[in-house]
């Protein structure tokens, strides 16, 4: 009922009901064990900055890419164009903010409008677990990750003489996008080592929103891969691995265009070896080599306005070694990592389709950013209740472009080589750039009883301007499709304080933490109006370094009563501004609250959940006076989301419910835009879908 009758306006009411009806449903029960949902177990103390989920849950319905997993779990939001590629958010920070690790290759995307984020150059269902670290958290997941990290793994196969194979497979669909998706993933056990296979296969039509209006989202997505492992004793692994994805036909109602295709291919080499020595107990060595292939266009997949496409690759080549310590009792992690992304991007045109050939924009002009770390990272225990944790970190990043000087034709006689771009609107060109950035943390860790933990954290982590940041050269005769790049970026340096407690109040397990984010030189996408540093007043896309800050909290609870009935809640709170003019920073998602009752009846489990955003009118949709990037004030909204799910047998598990079950028109307040236009457009979110989900183990 409360659902039901609630509007953007009410969103302040809607959020007090849900509260105080969810208050008093829990206190109904008597108290027991606290037992965390099924599918979400979270690490260590149970501290809430980092926690682990596993990804077989029938509990959600079916994601297209891992960003749409990652958005029903607490804490991370994400950015629409279409049905596929969500872009994630961790505390107000976004792409290269994030860490993005993949069975421990970083992969980049081919496009410049971010239609395939690294979240979606993988299949989700060929990952086992899938770790968030929510603010900077570690000095050994490569340079940047100031939002945080998010770490996809595969577990060594669990084989053993008595089953030497296993099999588990998933398959499932929807209704409101016609979807169906499936899974298979195999492993047998060799003489001396393993061999494994996975393969993935989706499709979706476009979706409707909850007005019932088609949202362009389509798409199809196959993926395939294999692995062979040598392990000739429990302290060795080596492994050899390749994987191919590929996507096509994709939709995407945020753009003016689509994308025909897009391949990304990785291999890796991995290595790790244990050792019985006092100081040296582990070796690890990663090498991959991740290459994506991507091509836009404005006319193969709509009727056109105009003709244009841009074919784009990037390739990326690393590794990292690392090697586990005891050094006078202390746990000590030492390493190094060298990682080469390469990128381009040419944008071309024509009148139809067959001669789409004049090259227009050179908008990555070969660019290349090679980053060679060191870090250092140890565990401290002052007592058997308090811990202290110390990491440093140092990054050398070289960045250099092949083609800022080819000249491209813009129309008619105008002609213009991206170094004349930045220097029209910056006064001077690209040269090869040199950075010496120092990232570490200190992190205190107390147990202060038997249910109670607290840490603080002090972090200081630099991220170094991206390929488009830096150096995009998405020129057009018309300012309102030009974007240009600033070689001159300094990189941006978050000075971090974060704090948080887990604990028990009347049975509930609790947590909460809060941070506090003072980021000099924040590299700000902004309008051109001839502030400072901008020589133009045009309103086209530009770059530059600002002061900034980042705060906000987050809350979780669960409980688990005598009539086995489970409750589960979050709340998610951040504040962005922008310190150089006091105003709203763009693109930061308003107060978030979730929460989740399920109850097992026989061998079922029911469940029903609900999901209340907050009105967002702290926004920066001026680009008379700031960046434009908020399409504007986004009202509040509340849906409810119902499954449940059966063992079958003792192999099968079958899972089914209806999500946005009120059918609300709504959209998240995240928004984006293109390369190719830089208005921003802000994408309904789906409306009622029915969905089933079948997953197997044998």
């Amino acid at each position: 009922m409360i659902m039901k009758n609630c509007t953007p306006g009410k969103s302040g009411g809607v959020f007090l009901a849900v509260l105080l009806s969810s208050t008093a449903f829990a206190l109904t029960a008597q108290a027991q064990e606290t037992k965390i949902l099924e599918g979400i177990v979270v690490e260590g103390q149970s501290l809430p900055f980092i926690s682990k989920t596993e990804l077989d849950r029938t509990d959600i319905s079916p994601a297209s890419d891992v960003g749409e997993f990652l958005r029903s779990l607490p804490g991370i939001d994400s950015v629409r164009m279409g049905g596929h590629g969500l872009d994630p958010m961790i505390r107000g920070q976004q792409q290269d903010q994030l860490n993005i690790i993949s069975d421990g290759a970083f992969m980049y995307g081919g496009c410049p409008s971010r239609m395939d984020p690294p979240a979606a150059l993988t299949a989700l269902d060929s990952f086992d677990t899938i770790t968030i670290e929510r603010g900077y958290q570690s000095v050994t997941h490569g340079s940047g990750g100031t939002g945080g990290s998010i770490i996809m793994e595969r577990n060594t196969p669990p084989l053993d003489p008595e089953k030497p194979w296993r099999l588990n497979f998933t398959a499932g669909g929807q209704s409101n996008d016609s979807a169906y998706n499936s899974s298979v993933n195999a492993s047998y056990r060799l003489e001396q080592g393993y061999a494994r296979a996975n393969g993935t296969k989706s499709k979706e039509e476009n979706y409707n929103d909850g007005a019932g209006k088609d949202v362009r989202s389509a798409f199809k997505q196959w993926s395939a891969g294999m692995e062979i492992g040598w392990t000739p004793n429990d302290s060795a692994e080596l492994s050899l691995g390749v994987e191919r994805d590929r996507v096509d036909d994709v939709l995407f109602a945020g753009a003016m265009m689509d994308s025909p295709y897009g391949v990304t291919d990785v291999y890796r080499l991995k290595f790790k070896k244990k050792f019985e020595g006092d100081v040296l107990k582990k070796i690890s060595v990663n090498a991959y080599n991740s290459r994506v292939d991507h091509l836009m266009d404005s006319y193969t997949l709509r009727n056109p306005s105009s003709y244009m496409e841009t074919p784009s690759d990037s390739d990326t080549l690393g590794l990292k070694i690392q090697g586990d310590l005891v050094v006078k009792e202390v746990p000590v992690v030492l390493g190094a990592d060298f990682k080469n992304l390469a990128r381009e991007a040419i944008r071309y045109r024509g009148t139809n389709a067959t001669n789409v050939t004049t090259l227009q924009a050179y908008m990555w002009p070969d660019v290349t950013q090679q980053e060679v770390g060191v870090f250092g990272e140890g565990t401290f225990d002052l007592d058997e209740d308090r811990s202290v944790k110390v990491g440093l970190r140092y990054d050398n990043v070289y960045v250099s472009a092949g083609k800022t000087n080819k000249t491209a034709s813009v129309s008619g006689a105008i002609n213009r080589s991206a170094n004349d771009l930045y220097t029209l609107y910056y006064g001077y060109g690209f040269e090869n750039v040199m950075e010496h950035n120092v990232s570490g943390l200190m992190r205190f860790e107390q147990k202060i009883d038997m249910d109670t933990s607290a840490y603080a954290t002090l972090s200081r982590s630099v991220r170094t301007a991206n390929t488009t940041e830096r150096a995009i050269a998405a020129d057009h005769a018309m300012n309102s499709m030009r974007r240009a790049g600033n070689p001159r970026l300094d990189p941006e340096q978050h000075y971090q304080a974060d704090v948080g407690i887990s604990t028990k109040l009347s049975g509930y397990a609790v947590s909460a933490s809060a941070y506090y984010d003072r980021v000099n030189d924040f590299i700000f996408r902004d309008a051109a109006r001839g502030q400072s540093g901008i020589l133009l007043n045009d309103t086209t896309v530009v770059y530059r370094n600002i002061d900034a800050n980042l705060m906000g909290f987050g809350l979780a609870m669960n409980r688990t009563f005598e009539n086995k009935v489970s409750l589960a809640g979050s709340l998610t709170y951040t504040r962005g501004e922008n310190k150089d003019i006091n105003a709203p920073l763009a693109q930061i998602p308003p107060l978030k609250m979730t929460m989740d009752a399920s109850y097992p009846v026989q061998d079922w489990l029911i469940g029903a959940r609900a999901n209340a955003v907050a009105r967002q009118g702290r926004v920066d949709d001026d680009s008379s006076t700031g960046s434009g990037r908020d399409t504007g004030k986004t009202g509040g909204y509340v849906t409810a989301d119902l499954y449940a799910s059966r063992s079958i047998y003792d192999n099968f598990e079958l899972g089914f419910g209806v999500s946005n079950l009120l059918d609300k028109k709504y959209a998240n307040h995240l928004n984006t835009s293109s390369s190719f236009d830089a208005t921003e457009t802000q994408v309904n979110e789906p409306g009622r879908s029915f969905y089933l989900r079948l997953t197997g183990n044998f």
